[in-house]
């Protein structure tokens, strides 16, 4: 992992956590996800427990994480909360999607390469 991704994962997990206009936004992909879950058609779709794979556009190197529903990720183990503004971007994405994070003065984005889902590995 990148020291850029690093930064990136520590700057949106425990200190920083998505306003009420986003949780709006996340309650919505939930749903959508829970959605597309009972009728079958969740392959690929990032959710809770997804592991990701994405490039770093910025600074063209890869980066693995998990989605978790906890407040409290950890970027030891690169959780990220979905609750964190990188979580909540990356919430819903499948692979090819770009996802742009605005961080202070300058954003970050992502391609997202896989998504591996846990609910399929189990069933």
């Amino acid at each position: 992992m990148t020291l850029h991704t690093r930064k990136a994962l520590l700057k949106n997990t425990r200190v920083c956590l998505i306003g009420p206009r986003d949780l709006s936004t996340l309650i919505g992909k939930l749903d959508r996800i829970e959605r597309l879950r009972s009728t079958g058609h969740i392959a690929q779709v990032a959710s809770i427990g997804s592991k990701l794979k994405l490039l770093d556009l910025e600074v063209d190197n890869m980066a693995e994480l998990t989605l978790v529903a906890s407040s409290q990720s950890s970027p030891k183990t690169h959780e990220v909360s979905i609750f964190s503004p990188l979580g909540s971007m990356l919430l819903g994405a499948v692979p090819g999607e770009v996802v742009s994070l605005q961080n202070y003065a300058r954003g970050c984005r992502y391609l997202v390469i896989s998504v591996a889902d846990s609910h399929a590995e189990t069933d």
